[in-house]
């Protein structure tokens, strides 16, 4: 069983994600140029959307290094190289969270200790790479040190043994887990998210930008600070796609009680999260246009190729119109070839026009609002996974 959602999302003048070399991400699709956003970064935006804080139930995930302090803190330990924390850190180790980095030395600068914030590392332990792990997990980590009175073998053996009946949370059990120094940690991911490519072909156009003094008084004329980044304005096409199976394995026992606030979290998330890249200086705050829902047991289709062809805008319609109405055009000769419409219930929202007509032969229903969208979403995935 799956969940599907397209959307399109037009932005103006943004830079939502760079590369390392801190230009716009582009990808060559169709033979045209097109602005891209890597789907680990809607992803994190997703996690720290507040309708996921909502819906994970206080049950927190993190992706960390500081294991090692997390844990302390919980066990109240704050004696620098007792035994205990000794413990700790061996017995992190033990379970499978990786391998801790070799302790950093103070730099010296012409015999004085040069003051560095990363310094504050050099009295802690830091794991090498980072694991994602949660609340519950770590205080059963603390419950089980504490039980065998910090004795690293039996604390381990009761850890991995009480783990694998505790259900995973939410942020997890949707985006999955990989360990490289212990697959028992694995956990298979129930969503799978696309890179946001965006439907236009796009221009990048460099921002040349000034800084004025506002004490220099006309002391100096003209910039104190000059500096370039980029912007452009793409018309997004996103895809994700939930396992209902996946999801349920990983909810375990909590399935039941979380299923729909998880449904519910996940749409709301994937809709309305959006990346934080320039934020301050873009405010890149637009919202999709057109969002569609499908729930069912047929495979998985991205509409993606409905852009293979960039889209234009003409004196009638906007890029957005434009997008909307491609996408509604290939998602029909879909439908009529791969019969798209059997095997899901599907709902769309929209705040541009939408041929009714054609809606209504795919079977796609509208729904009055995007709280009625979410609503449809949990009751067809009630009614698929009960």
């Amino acid at each position: 069983m799956f969940l599907e959602i397209s959307a399109i999302q037009h932005f103006s003048s943004v830079n939502l994600n760079r590369d390392d070399a801190n230009a716009i991400k582009t990808i060559q699709f169709g033979g045209f140029e097109r602005q891209r956003v890597s789907s680990q970064c809607f992803k994190r935006a997703m996690r720290q959307h507040h309708a996921m804080t909502e819906a994970r139930g206080g049950n927190q995930a993190y992706r960390t290094k500081y294991v090692f302090d997390n844990l302390c803190a919980l066990l109240e330990l704050s004696e620098k190289g007792s035994k205990e924390q000794e413990a700790v850190a061996d017995f992190i180790t033990t379970i499978g969270f990786g391998e801790f980095e070799a302790p950093k030395k103070p730099k010296k600068k012409k015999g004085k200790v040069e003051e560095n914030p990363e310094d504050a590392d050099e009295n802690t332990q830091v794991l090498k790479t980072l694991v994602f792990t949660f609340d519950q997990e770590m205080k059963l980590a603390a419950e089980c040190l504490r039980a065998s009175d910090f004795t690293v073998k039996a604390a381990a053996d009761a850890f991995k043994d009480q783990r694998k009946e505790m259900p995973f949370a939410l942020e997890v059990a949707l985006f999955g887990r990989m360990a490289a120094s212990d697959t028992s940690l694995n956990v298979d991911a129930a969503t799978q998210v696309a890179h946001a490519i965006s439907t236009n072909e796009i221009v990048v156009e460099d921002d040349f930008f000034t800084a004025v003094d506002d004490l220099g008084n006309g002391r100096r004329q003209g910039a104190n600070m000059i500096g370039v980044t980029q912007v452009a304005s793409p018309c997004f096409y996103r895809y994700a796609c939930l396992s209902l199976d996946i999801l349920k394995k990983n909810l375990g026992k909590a399935w039941d009680a979380d299923r729909d606030r998880a449904v519910a979290g996940f749409v709301e998330a994937f809709v309305l999260a959006s990346p934080t890249g320039k934020a301050n200086s873009t405010a890149p705050h637009s919202v999709p246009d057109f969002v569609l829902v499908s729930v069912g047991n047929a495979q998985p289709i991205s509409l993606v190729n409905a852009f293979d062809r960039p889209v234009y805008p003409d004196s009638g319609q906007g890029l957005g119109q434009a997008s909307v109405d491609g996408l509604l055009r290939y998602l029909k000769r879909v439908n009529r070839f791969y019969d798209w419409q059997h095997g899901r219930n599907a709902y769309y929202g929209s705040t541009l026009d939408v041929d009714a007509v054609a809606v209504k032969q795919m079977g796609l229903k509208q729904a009055d609002g995007f709280r009625a969208l979410i609503e449809k979403a949990v009751a067809e995935c009630r009614q698929v996974s009960s």
